[in-house]
């Protein structure tokens, strides 16, 4: 009887064992879903349409001492994504304190980060283009004759704008800042 009584508990816990199993089947699932996701990208065009226009008609040749020189740079998002822009200027230090860069009229949205770049406040939609960081420079008016001089050069930069949004607010400028030296860290000593 005991042999009996035992293999009726062991049918009776089998069944059991099954019944939860199979409950169990009702209660869980198992799936699969492959994510395919493509990167944007961040392009941008570095444009001076008065500079050009002026060398193309050799107006920049044979330049003076207080000439002004129309120099415009104007950055464009080409890319596809939106995105924020600075822009580094340099070979104006080779004129001392005589360069005049009028920085109290940078183009409308433009700062100077005091860290060698300019920084563009607002995002550039794709399409989008900046004001002009400046118009013009001054040749300064201590510069001799046949004086040897470097070339001003004029670097734009950019950084996707996702990522920095904060609660839908533009970025102050230490915030854009930290952001350039978060993506671009190789890239953020001064020029």
């Amino acid at each position: 009887m005991n042999k009996k009584l035992i293999a009726i508990i062991l049918v009776l816990a089998m069944l059991v064992v099954a019944g939860v199993g199979a409950t169990l089947a009702y209660f869980t699932d198992d799936a699969e879903k492959k994510n395919t996701f493509t990167v944007g990208n961040v392009e941008i065009e570095l444009t001076e349409e008065k500079w050009d226009e002026a060398v193309e008609n050799e107006e920049n040749e044979n330049m003076y001492p207080g000439q002004t020189i129309d120099k415009d740079p104007v950055v464009t998002n080409v890319g596809s994504n939106p995105c924020f822009v600075r822009i580094s200027v340099t070979g104006l230090d080779q004129f001392g304190e005589d360069a005049l860069i009028a920085y109290d009229e940078l183009g409308e949205g433009w700062v100077d980060g005091e860290d060698g770049f300019f920084y563009y406040l607002t995002a550039l939609d794709p399409e989008d283009e900046t004001s002009a960081l400046f118009t013009a420079i001054t040749i300064p008016t201590s510069l001799e004759n046949d004086a040897e001089t470097e070339d001003i050069v004029v670097t734009a930069y950019a950084v996707q704008a996702q990522g920095i949004e904060i609660a839908g607010e533009a970025p102050t400028l230490a915030e854009l800042q930290a952001w350039f030296n978060t993506i671009m860290p190789a890239e953020t000593e001064e020029p």
